[in-house]
């Protein structure tokens, strides 16, 4: 019952999110894919005899409620009709207090457009 209410307590709601991104995304632009996920973070190696106050090593992650890990990184895939379109879609994403990193990570041009993938770390607060 307390890992329940946990969860509950720390769920995370995401139509604010998804609202938010239908309001940036410009007019010439339609996201195909989006992909809410955990991945692991780079960050610098801390030296090998470096412990925290749990006595785990430093840097360890602990992000975690009742054993479930929480999602850290969103991927957008989606079409432009321009390359400028994407570029204000990032830099509009930029803007959003949910990220605190967007990359965008390839662009080509197919049959329907120019193809974008964005990847974006979520801020630990969101």
């Amino acid at each position: 019952l307390e890992e329940y209410a946990e969860i509950l307590q720390n769920k995370k709601t995401w139509s604010v999110l998804l609202d938010d991104l239908s309001s940036i995304i410009p007019i010439d632009a339609w996201l195909v894919e989006l992909a809410i996920l955990r991945r692991p973070v780079e960050t610098e190696t801390p030296p090998a005899d470096s412990q925290n106050s749990t006595g785990s090593p430093a840097g360890q992650d602990e992000t975690k409620t009742a054993g479930l890990p929480h999602p850290n990184t969103i991927t957008l895939k989606g079409y432009s009709l321009t390359v400028s379109s994407v570029g204000v879609f990032v830099m509009n994403l930029n803007y959003l207090p949910y990220f605190e990193e967007v990359k965008l990570n390839r662009i080509s041009l197919d049959e329907q457009g120019y193809r974008f993938e964005i990847t974006t770390i979520l801020k630990d607060e969101v």
